[in-house]
This record gives structure tokens, sequence and C-alpha cells, in this order.
């Protein structure tokens, strides 16, 4: 992943520019985060605007603050106990309120309300003892309540991604898509959103599926329905289920 390919008006967009990225990935069971803040204005560092890696599963996110300050604590994805979440949405500050207040006192990494709803997420599943229920557990009462712009997400732990989508505005922007894809080709794909640049060397000879806010490629990417949560297993088989 690569910010440093973006075009040039991305560069000097200043207060308009994304205020961080990050990418998460698993080698085996072996769990492991990057990421950056991005300056308020000038040229991207070329460490700060880059990425290169190999594993089995990713998670790659690139953040526009809604509250919480620009830094690298605050940008996604998130990682606790073995899981890992990016969120692309935010909840309005009562219903992150009440978040915070139902998790209880825990130590997170940053400020943001993505992370206190990463780990109320958490927390349903462990109260569940499965991940679709607890997921199911954790957005009911959050729909109901309706604080939010969206509750889009990933989540994943090694082996296993999961990918909830609900919104009721701007739906063409809190978007969703997933693409089951063979082997035989490597992915080299501009984001017309955030402009960062995704290649792969190596990706030809696997199979994969790939989940996006947008279409990055000619393929025939199909659409997520809002309300419905996908699973991707480890051998890549894609499942999908109602949420609400």
């Amino acid at each position: 992943m690569s910010l440093m390919d973006a075009p040039p008006k991305f560069h000097a967009q200043g207060h308009t520019n994304p205020d961080g990225w990050g990418v998460g990935r698993f080698q085996g069971s072996l769990a492991s985060v990057t990421k950056h803040e991005l300056p308020p204005k000038g040229e991207l560092p070329p460490e700060q605007g880059s990425f290169r890696g190999s594993g089995s599963l990713f998670l790659a996110h690139v953040r526009r603050s809604s509250r919480a300050p620009r830094a690298q604590k605050n940008c996604h994805p998130f990682q606790h106990e073995g899981w890992m979440f990016a969120h692309n949405g935010a909840l309005h500050p009562l219903l992150e309120k009440l978040v915070r207040k139902s998790v209880g006192a825990v130590k997170y990494e940053g400020q943001t309300e993505s992370e206190a709803l990463f780990r109320w997420v958490l927390q349903s599943i462990e109260k569940a003892g499965g991940v679709e229920a607890g997921i199911r557990t954790a957005v009911q009462p959050l729909i109901a309540d309706g604080q939010f712009s969206s509750l889009n997400f990933l989540l994943a732990r090694a082996g296993e991604l999961y990918a909830f989508r609900y919104a009721t505005r701007s739906l063409g922007y809190y978007s969703m898509y997933f693409l089951a894809r063979p082997a035989g080709g490597e992915l080299d794909a501009q984001s017309e959103d955030v402009h960062a640049h995704l290649r792969t060397d190596g990706l030809a000879r696997h199979r994969a599926v790939l989940i996006a806010t947008e279409k990055l490629t000619a393929e025939p990417w199909q659409a997520v329905e809002s309300g419905h949560l996908l699973c991707v297993k480890a051998d890549l088989t894609v499942l999908s289920a109602s949420m609400v």
C-alpha cells in the first residue's frame, strides 16, 4: 500500500488530507500493525507514505478524523488479544459515551470512538460465546439508538475476517463491496477516494477475497447489503448473514 504514488493534488490538499493510515497483517497466527499519522500539509516522508509486507490476511485503512486528534495512536486498525479492527464512520457523542460506559474501565490505545466500538464488539463476542452471535448482540442496540453515521467495520483474527455494513444515510459513501478472486493475476489498483495505491507481488499464485469501500478493479465486485455480515474463512469460503 502506498500514498507516495498519489497524484500531486493529494499531497497539496492540506486540511482535506486523510489524517493517517494503517495496515494490519497476519502471517500465520502472528499479527502485526504498522500505522502513521500524516502531516497536515506538505510532502509525505517516505517512511510515512508506504508499506510493503507479506501475509495471509491484511486490513488496510486510511483515516479521516471525526473528532479525535491526528495521532498515530488514533489510526486504524486497532489490535487487542489477537483481534484487529477498522471502522468507517463515527458514533455521535452520546452514543460513544454510552458505549464507553458499557465497556467499563479498560485501557485504550487511543482516543477514538471507533476503538471504543471495537472493545464493545469484543466484549459482546465474549459474552455471547460466538462471533456471529456477539456481533449481532453488539450492533442491534446501536442500530436501535441510531446516533451514528455508519457502523461499517472489518474485524479479523488469524484465519477469519468479518465485514459488517450498516448505514442509513450517505449510502454511496458508506458502501462496501467484496470480490472472490481466482488465482492468475496480480492486483494493481488506485483508490479513487483516498488515492492509495495497492499493488501485489505474488497474489497471482493464490485465490483471494477482497473487501473494500469501493470497486478497485473492473472485475465483478458484489455489494454487501446494509445490515449484513460477511464472514471469510481460512479456506476463502464467504458466508453472509443478516444482523438486523
